[in-house]
């Protein structure tokens, strides 16, 4: 359903899944123990995002908790298994894709008590995945990667923070 809003349901979109969008930002869901339940709940997650883009419904030490989340869901592609013939592939895929296009990781910058934390988590992670991507379609993931992080560093030209 949350794929279902076009552009201009925004404002229904946003009334509609407010008691969703509060659930899904429940630390005990965001740290879920199991992976494929994580990995769920992120995508999940990117799209809340992207329907309350450029805002998010959830205050700054959650939404540190779901950068995170989203961080170590990018991780993902670092494993050597992680190739097309993975059946999760697509899913890590399409969660990374979105998390490009809406430029998640651009909002740190503003979360002024978590900046200095995330932002060298979200370098270290996005030059780790570039590094370790061997197989024929790399090349599209690199590019998301870089998309990501071209878009924080737009961001970041006011601050300073060691990466």
């Amino acid at each position: 359903k949350l794929e279902s809003y076009g552009e201009d349901d925004v404002e229904l979109a946003q009334r509609e899944l407010g008691p969703l969008s509060k659930s899904l930002g429940e630390k005990w869901l965001i740290q879920h123990k199991n992976k494929d339940t994580r990995l769920l709940h992120g995508c999940c997650l990117a799209y809340i995002f992207k329907v309350y883009a450029p805002d998010t419904p959830y205050d700054d030490d959650t939404q540190a908790e779901v950068i995170k989340l989203f961080v170590k869901l990018m991780r993902g592609f670092e494993s050597a298994s992680m190739t097309p013939d993975n059946l999760s592939f697509t899913v890590y895929y399409k969660l990374l894709e979105t998390l490009s296009e809406v430029s998640v990781f651009s909002t740190i910058p503003e979360l002024h008590d978590h900046r200095d934390e995330l932002l060298p988590l979200l370098v270290k992670a996005c030059y780790d995945i570039a590094g370790s991507m061997t197989h024929p379609s790399a090349a599209k993931v690199v590019e998301h990667v870089t998309n990501i992080l071209c878009n924080v560093m737009e961001e970041t030209e006011n601050f300073s923070v060691e990466v």
